[in-house]
């Protein structure tokens, strides 16, 4: 028949939501969290990640090196989250170049 078995009843199911309750909504933009880092801070902050002295280090390494300076320029996850949108962000568990000599 080519559909799955549960296919039809979620078709009638979509179709008496609609009669008893209306069509969905359209979605609404979130609004911004009132604590959200504004534009200034952010550059600031990814300047701050991409020195020399946090370029080779994990955020959470530079969150509590700038903690121990008494600065506390945003969260970890904040952190990783503006790495990840400028794509400068890793996955932990993809694999390093190694610059060490391997045996033959």
């Amino acid at each position: 028949m080519g559909m799955s078995r549960g296919a039809p009843k979620r078709h009638q199911a979509g179709a008496d939501r609609q009669t008893m309750v209306g069509p969905h909504r359209p979605s609404v933009a979130r609004p911004k969290a009132p604590l959200a880092l504004d534009i200034i801070e952010r550059k600031v902050l990814l300047e701050t990640l991409n020195s020399d002295r946090f370029v080779d280090a994990a955020p959470a390494v530079a969150h509590a090196t700038l903690l121990g300076q008494g600065c506390f320029p945003g969260s970890v996850r904040t952190m990783y989250r503006l790495l990840q949108g400028t794509g400068s962000s890793k996955r932990a568990t993809q694999p390093v170049a190694s610059s060490c000599l391997h045996k033959a």
